[in-house]
């Protein structure tokens, strides 16, 4: 009898606990009273696999690459969900001032990605920075967009940020780009 009420009890233990999957679109709607739902909000519907991959700017002598990689069931505190993180590497007359792809152990300057409207799963928004800018100092935001062309697939790159301080560094990449996907 003792086991058999170990047993319930473990069972509703487990259950009790239990990540609530819900599809990574309605992150957005997330309501802060939902916090303790223990929800994973999970690429169930592969909306981020468009974005994964290499892409690539060129504007004259300016390059920037970019590798988009997803990382699964990413703890938020009071969430967790699927993520994308980009590394990139900046290159302007042929000297690469900005290198961070391949670097395994790396903390992302560029992660998260959640959808500012739930209907428009093309459009991310991310926290954004750059080797060397202070995370205190301000907030900095990057929106894509995935567009899909006649001359295949390309993501358009709008940065901007706010500063909270006159002493703050300006990006080093443009502001404003399109990416063509790389094979």
């Amino acid at each position: 009898m003792k086991n058999i009420i170990l047993i319930i009890l473990g069972a509703i233990g487990f259950y009790s606990n239990a990540q609530v999957i819900k599809p990574m679109e309605q992150e957005s709607i997330y309501k802060s009273d939902e916090v303790g739902k223990n929800y994973y909000y999970k690429d169930i519907n592969g909306v981020l696999n468009k974005f994964l991959g290499n892409w690539k700017y060129q504007n004259g002598a300016e390059i920037v690459e970019i590798y988009i990689f997803k990382i699964a069931n990413t703890d938020y505190g009071v969430f967790n969900r699927d993520e994308l993180c980009i590394q990139f590497k900046y290159t302007k007359n042929g000297v690469i001032l900005i290198n961070t792809i391949n670097n395994n152990g790396y903390n992302y300057l560029i992660s998260g990605g959640r959808f500012k409207n739930p209907q428009n799963t093309n459009q991310l928004h991310f926290m954004y920075l750059e080797p060397g800018q202070d995370f205190e100092n301000k907030h900095q935001w990057l929106d894509i967009e995935y567009l899909s062309t006649l001359n295949g697939p390309q993501l358009h790159w709008v940065a901007f940020f706010e500063a909270f301080t006159i002493e703050t560094l300006a990006p080093k990449m443009p502001l404003n780009m399109i990416f063509i996907k790389q094979p």
